[in-house]
């Protein structure tokens, strides 16, 4: 294994194991949620967190960003970076009171709009600090956070739903709490307290950061919009109810996004690397084929299983969130592709091209929520997601060739996409005949990528043996010593 493969994956088994907490407690909270809260409750915290999202890049201007990425740079002054952060935070904080007369005008909302300012400064805050670490490369600690943070909302979840019935306030709670803690536990064991000092400002610093932040935040707002604004939509057209449907229905995909931000977290990193490099583009295409492999497996077999694993983990008034999950495991397979493809925004810093492919797919999303909600509810509100996906993934592809040249349009890749379609469009087919079509069309998806799967296997099987190997000869050795 070369250099760069070893960094690759040592820096995706560093997310793997990070993300793998995080998405399996999420997960399996996603039942327990379903028998706690009526629909209309967990459409209420989902909103509100739905909210959040485009709350935190307006008020914080995005910076985490512009943290991570600054300080992959070589020769970066981290102490610089950090003053920047927490003169940013400190703006944003006083601004974030706006939420107070802003929220009350709700009636959804205004009851929650002190747990709502709280979640927003704790999670601003969290983020600036984890993207420090991933900046500095502190990886293992960055994983070790996430899964202290998904621990501690399991645990307090648990305790104040199922034990002293709080209801949507404890759920708010639980999260509050968790991000508390985290930014302790990461301010500690980071050694961020030793950063802390009266700020300096690197004006010409703080300009580059700020202006790069500047052009993210379009971009948050616009992919807010493709994945986020269709919650505040189905509520104002459907009711909390059907947007409680439309939450719960993300959580089933939740498993393909951890494929998929796994490999992509760590992608990035050996993207800067890569950038100079006279074989980039083979290598680039090299790890393409197998990302986009691996994500249409994982989806072709939740989508195999979807409405089963519904049935058989959620409280029954949830059960027809199966038609949202089937279109967001479609749509999160084009979204992971695109996303691999705008790493070359994020490698050559060019946010504007990055915040026009978004603006395609915002501008899609919003029409096609208007058109399909009133008479699909939750599942238009999917599918709309998953047509806006697609036109960012061909909005990228083209404009991104001045920068790379990665082969999408291949036969496999164009069958395998069709297999998928066929799969989704058979669920919503009743009969034995609909059943067995998707059966035969997993069954082809598998034969496509035999040598994929195999080599998989075969190198799981290879490094689990020398695991082994090497535990019985510690054994040895210290059973000698003995």
């Amino acid at each position: 294994m070369n250099d760069r493969s070893k960094y690759l994956a040592k820096n995706t088994a560093i997310f793997a194991i990070g993300s793998l907490g995080t998405k399996l407690i999420a997960f399996f909270l996603g039942p327990f949620y379903s028998y706690v809260l009526k629909t209309e409750e967990f459409g209420t915290t989902d909103l509100i967190f739905t909210i959040s999202t485009v709350i935190v890049p307006l008020i914080m201007f995005n910076l985490g960003e512009a943290v991570r990425r600054f300080c992959l740079d070589q020769d970066v002054d981290y102490q610089k970076i950090f003053d920047i952060s927490l003169i940013t935070f400190a703006f944003g904080t006083v601004v974030a009171l706006l939420i107070f007369p802003i929220a009350g005008l709700f009636p959804v909302i205004a009851e929650y709009r002190l747990y709502l300012y709280l979640y927003v400064v704790l999670f601003a805050i969290k983020q600036i600090c984890l993207d420090f670490l991933r900046g500095r490369e502190q990886l293992k600690l960055y994983s070790g956070s996430n899964i202290l943070y998904s621990l501690l909302i399991a645990v307090l979840n648990i305790l104040f739903l199922a034990v002293y019935k709080m209801g949507v306030e404890g759920y708010l709670m639980a999260y509050i709490i968790s991000e508390a803690l985290v930014i302790v536990f990461v301010f500690l064991a980071g050694r961020l307290y030793k950063l802390i000092r009266r700020p300096r400002i690197d004006r010409q610093l703080a300009r580059k950061m700020i202006l790069f932040s500047l052009a993210v935040v379009p971009n948050s707002l616009l992919w807010w919009v493709v994945n986020s604004s269709d919650r505040v939509m189905v509520t104002a057209m459907r009711g909390l109810s059907e947007q409680g449907l439309l939450g719960m229905g993300a959580k089933i995909p939740s498993i393909l996004t951890l494929v998929n931000t796994v490999f992509l977290q760590a992608w990035q990193y050996s993207a800067i690397r890569e950038k100079d490099s006279d074989t980039k583009d083979e290598y680039t295409n090299d790890m393409f084929s197998q990302f986009v492999k691996a994500s249409v497996l994982v989806a072709g077999s939740l989508i195999l299983v979807v409405r089963p694993l519904t049935w058989l983990l959620y409280e029954k008034s949830y059960y027809e969130s199966w038609q949202s999950s089937i279109f967001l495991l479609l749509g999160f397979v084009f979204m992971g592709v695109s996303t691999f493809i705008g790493t070359a925004y994020y490698v050559e810093k060019n946010m504007v091209g990055n915040m026009l492919s978004a603006l395609s797919g915002a501008i899609a999303n919003l029409f096609l929520n208007w058109l399909l909600i009133p008479k699909m509810g939750a599942a238009g509100a999917t599918l709309a997601a998953c047509i806006s996906y697609v036109i960012i993934l061909v909005y990228r592809h083209i404009d991104t060739k001045k920068y790379q040249n990665i082969k999408l349009i291949r036969k496999d890749y164009l069958a395998m996409t069709g297999l998928l379609i066929v799969m989704t469009v058979l669920n919503f087919v009743k009969g034995y005949a609909a059943i067995g079509g998707m059966a035969a069309a997993y069954l082809v998806l598998l034969a496509m990528n035999y040598s994929y799967v195999k080599g998989i296997v075969v190198k799981a099987f290879g490094e689990g043996m020398k695991f082994l190997k090497r535990l019985r000869h510690r054994s040895a050795e210290q059973g000698d010593a003995k």
